[in-house]
């Protein structure tokens, strides 16, 4: 999944199998079975369902593997802004003066001083 979407994370292509030069699409083909055992060995985690392997590449993968600390620090303040865009959405805040005077605490911490 990490090598397959890497195209993906960096904005080249929309989804997995659109990079010309990935094998994701490889293992979706029909003669699949004949092209080499260590594929084989990968489909088996997933039941040799096709199906099964581009849902475990569309999942969210939370996991940082990002080696540039620039990068790192990027993709946390990404999942940060989910996080609170998430909170938002749940508690009805559409704009930000609504939080205003919100002294919500948790561990210590004002969420919105």
């Amino acid at each position: 999944r990490y090598v397959h979407n890497n195209p993906v994370k960096a904005g080249m292509v929309i989804k997995a199998g659109d990079y010309k030069w990935s094998s994701f699409k490889t293992y979706l083909e029909e003669d699949f079975d004949s092209v080499n055992a260590k594929m084989q060995f990968v489909m088996n985690l997933f039941n040799s369902s096709r199906e099964q392997f581009v849902l475990f590449h569309e999942e969210k993968d939370d996991n940082e593997y990002l080696e540039i600390k620039e990068d790192r620090q990027k993709y946390r303040e990404e999942k940060a802004q989910e996080i609170i865009n998430e909170c938002c959405k749940r508690h009805g805040i559409i704009e930000a003066h609504q939080m205003k005077g919100d002294k919500t605490v948790i561990h210590g911490y004002s969420l919105f001083a």
